[in-house]
């Protein structure tokens, strides 16, 4: 199944917008699963939800009475308390970034394969299970006061926690690109050290071709002197005689 869990990472259905658009308004099931009270099986209205608008006009007519609904404080608790943090306003960024497409194009809730990252952990339920109307709910569930100190509390622990986030990332950035110029200053370093070596092979090779050269010429300079000197002495003893 493609979609995200943003009211609870526990189950296995999903929202998934295509197939809301498709079936006018039933592919909100994650929400549907966590207040399955809730006449509208959604949080959303129109257009997103055709099928809640529908009731909603024929409320109006009488046709339709007693309607439920998962109130405000509700949702934004149950969202910050159980959900997968890709809901798109008491999420965060790194919760509403955690999902894959298909070849990874379209990255829009639209895209039929737009589907979260993270596997569902199925929790042990107790013996009486979901609470299938508001009246199975907890006391602290349904009371707004509570509700309302309680998500105080969980905003202010998610936002310390994408501080902290934030703050981990920024250190992790600098370190990389830290390390990323370490890495390309090394081969340069090891290019002028290879160089200047180089240079100074050659310029060894060349002292050592001209000692070389010299050498020779040295010979070749005593060698001739030598020969001078016995052509020399050839000729004085020719002439003595």
């Amino acid at each position: 199944m493609f979609g995200t869990r943003p009211y609870d990472k526990t189950m296995w259905p999903v929202e998934n917008m295509f197939v809301s658009f498709v079936a006018v308004g039933e592919g909100w099931h994650n929400y549907h699963h966590a207040f399955p009270w809730d006449y509208r099986a959604s949080e959303y209205g129109t257009p997103l939800n055709l099928t809640g608008t529908l009731i909603d006009l024929l409320a109006k007519f009488g046709a339709v009475y007693d309607r439920k609904t998962a109130t405000p404080n509700m949702v934004k608790n149950r969202v910050m308390r159980t959900g997968d943090k890709s809901h798109h306003t008491y999420g965060t960024d790194e919760g509403r970034s955690a999902f894959t497409t298909l070849w990874n194009i379209w990255k829009h809730p639209s895209n039929p394969t737009y589907n979260s990252i993270h596997t569902p952990k199925p929790k042990i339920l107790q013996s009486d299970g979901y609470a299938l109307i508001p009246d199975e709910l907890k006391q602290s569930e349904r009371d707004e006061d509570i509700l309302s100190k309680e998500n105080e509390e969980l905003m202010r622990r998610q936002q310390e926690e994408e501080n902290r986030t934030t703050e981990a990332n920024q250190i992790y950035n600098k370190l990389s690109k830290y390390i990323k110029e370490q890495q390309q200053s090394v081969p340069e370093s090891v290019d002028e050290l290879l160089l200047q070596q180089t240079n100074n092979n050659v310029d060894k090779a060349a002292m050592v071709q001209g000692k070389a050269a010299l050498n020779v010429l040295d010979c070749n300079d005593n060698a001739l002197v030598k020969r001078k000197v016995i052509v020399g002495a050839a000729s004085s003893s020719s002439s003595h005689h």
